[in-house]
This record gives C-alpha cells, sequence and structure tokens, in this order.
C-alpha cells in the first residue's frame, strides 16, 4: 500500500493523500497566468463529491464555488462551517442507491442553517449515475455565475 511514513500515522491514509495530490493540483493552477484565481471551483460525484466537499471545508480559502453531484458525504454536517461562505450547487437523485438522498438532504439542511448560498436539485426517480453528466449544464452556469466573494471573515 502506498503511504508516506513508514510507521502507524494518520497521513498513511486515502483521504489524506488525494488531499495532497488536489492541493498539489490547485498550487499548479494558481501559478498559471490564463487561471483567474477569483474562479477556481471544486466539482465531484459520489466519493469525489464527498472529497469535494471535504476540500472546500479544508481549504476554504481556494474555492469560488463547490458544484457535488449524489456526493458521498458521512459523518457530522457541521464539518461544513468553514466553507459557509462558499456557493455551492448539489445534485442528488432520490433513488440513488449508493448514496442517501436523506443524508444528502442534511448536509444541505446544513446549509440553509449556516446561511450558505445553495441550490439544491433533487431528481425525481434520479439514481447514482446518469446524474454526472446530465447536469453539468447547470453546474457550469453557476459557476460562471458566482465568482469568488470576501469572506465574511475578511
Amino acid at each position: 500500500p502506498k503511504s508516506i511514513d513508514s510507521f502507524p500515522s494518520a497521513r498513511n491514509n486515502n483521504w489524506f493523500l488525494l488531499t495532497i495530490g488536489c492541493r498539489r493540483g490547485i498550487t499548479f493552477l494558481e501559478h498559471q497566468a490564463e487561471v483567474d484565481e477569483n474562479r477556481i471551483g471544486v466539482f465531484g460525484h459520489s466519493m469525489g463529491g464527498g472529497g469535494s466537499m471535504h476540500l472546500a471545508a479544508e481549504y476554504p480559502n481556494i474555492w469560488a464555488s463547490i458544484a457535488v453531484v449524489a456526493p458521498a458525504l458521512y459523518g457530522n454536517a457541521s464539518r461544513l462551517a468553514p466553507a459557509k461562505d462558499i456557493p455551492a450547487y448539489v445534485v442528488q437523485g432520490d433513488q440513488d442507491r449508493l448514496v442517501s438522498v436523506r443524508a444528502t438532504r442534511l448536509w444541505v439542511e446544513r446549509m440553509k442553517q449556516l446561511k450558505m448560498k445553495h441550490e439544491y436539485v433533487e431528481v425525481k426517480n434520479g439514481g447514482h449515475v446518469f446524474l454526472a453528466w446530465q447536469h453539468f449544464d447547470g453546474i457550469f452556469e453557476f459557476f460562471a455565475n458566482n465568482p469568488k466573494q470576501a469572506s465574511s471573515e475578511d
């Protein structure tokens, strides 16, 4: 297995390694002249959706907006608090057999409590896979309409 430390360590897990890889990619993008730092968004489907929300909370100053489709979001929704100033677009099928619509609704409810700007699209009879590309137009429009804003803590 891939690891960073040769001894038991919190850094020897897939989420940590994925986060480091993503952060390196963002650092690269931030140094490209053609990249507008006020329009860097994060998108993910399924496990990538959960990872996108994790990255938004872990590095809230990077992202202009977040979009997730059928996000595998588990655990305490209070983890979302650091990302409260980032607009979010969430798509979830109500018949998804892999990601519970109830779990996604809990996270969307937390967005409401945080007064987070968000759009929630719940697709009637929607499953898990086809949603990933059926909502790209809405996602890209959301990204276009939500450049980075000054944080409420700035």
